[in-house]
């Protein structure tokens, strides 16, 4: 509108026409501007009211590729361990936040398994708000495994049967600091360690209906909780009580192993950390295929 009533207006030199141009277009810069901010920026205080689009999409495109499901993980999956951890424990010591991105391409993936209709995801959805508005969840995959002597000098030593209960957890929001709820999922005894691998999180947390898979709704557990390994797996719930003021980075600290492990996570990536994405899958590169 504003384009057409400027044509229909006549103008005495070139200079007054180039400077109500000049004008108009800064006018037209600010409407774009303000009219393309990211519609789907997450909030640490409140959980979205619908799964995010474009997150949807991956998860549906994961699924169609015949991607496990487990793949969809991305940024928000973080290791914690360090060069002190003894051997092959630092593989396994993770963390993974149940951010909203996270619970879209994970929604996403199950439409598209299942055939669930919009009201469905959207149903699912609302009960997962119902838990996770104004918390913070994450689950922790930790483990100690026995240390076998590979010098001259040095002993065998078993697995440290302590060290979950001795581990603390915060995260930090510039200057602010919350302690989580611990919830322990499970625990196990094993001689297998590959075993760790096969444990589905999924069915042992209390929305487990909302997003368990129909193919993997059954546990995979060790036949007998023996062996020398140990592994534990909490779930942590921090409650941000709407307090949170700086949503661009979380700081995650993990205590208790004699130093401070960091571990970063990001609500609103601009560049994924960690495990890239591959192009096919990013939401611009989805969009334009779509076209």
């Amino acid at each position: 509108m504003v384009i057409i009533v400027y044509m229909m207006i006549p103008f005495p030199n070139n200079k007054l026409q180039h400077s109500v141009i000049t004008v108009l277009s800064l006018f037209c810069s600010i409407i774009v501007s303000t009219g393309t901010t990211d519609k789907h920026e997450v909030s640490l205080n409140t959980f979205p009211n619908h799964p995010i689009e474009s997150e949807l999409k991956i998860g549906r495109h994961c699924c169609s590729k015949k991607k496990n499901i487990t793949d969809l993980y991305f940024y928000d999956i973080q290791n914690f361990s360090n060069l002190k951890d003894r051997q092959d424990e630092p593989q396994y010591m993770k963390c993974l936040w149940l951010s909203p991105r996270l619970l879209s391409r994970w929604l996403g993936y199950l439409q598209d398994s299942e055939h669930l209709s919009e009201d469905e995801i959207l149903h699912r959805w609302n009960i997962l708000k119902d838990y996770f508005d104004k918390n913070l969840v994450f689950i922790i995959q930790n483990v100690s495994f026995p240390f076998k002597a590979q010098y001259s000098g040095q002993k065998n030593l078993p697995a440290d049967s302590n060290l979950f209960d001795k581990l603390k957890y915060d995260i930090h929001f510039g200057k602010k600091k919350l302690t989580p709820e611990v919830t322990i999922l499970t625990d196990w005894k094993l001689r297998d360690k590959k075993l760790i691998d096969s444990y589905r999180w999924w069915l042992y947390v209390p929305f487990s209906k909302q997003i368990t898979p129909a193919s993997m709704n059954e546990k995979v557990e060790p036949m007998y909780m023996l062996g020398s390994n140990l592994v534990r797996w909490d779930m942590l719930t921090f409650n941000t009580n709407a307090e949170i003021t700086e949503d661009k980075l979380i700081k995650f600290e993990v205590n208790g192993f004699g130093s401070t492990r960091w571990m970063r996570f990001y609500p609103n990536p601009s560049k994924y950390r960690g495990q890239e994405i591959p192009k096919e899958l990013q939401p611009y590169q989805l969009a334009k295929a779509e076209k």
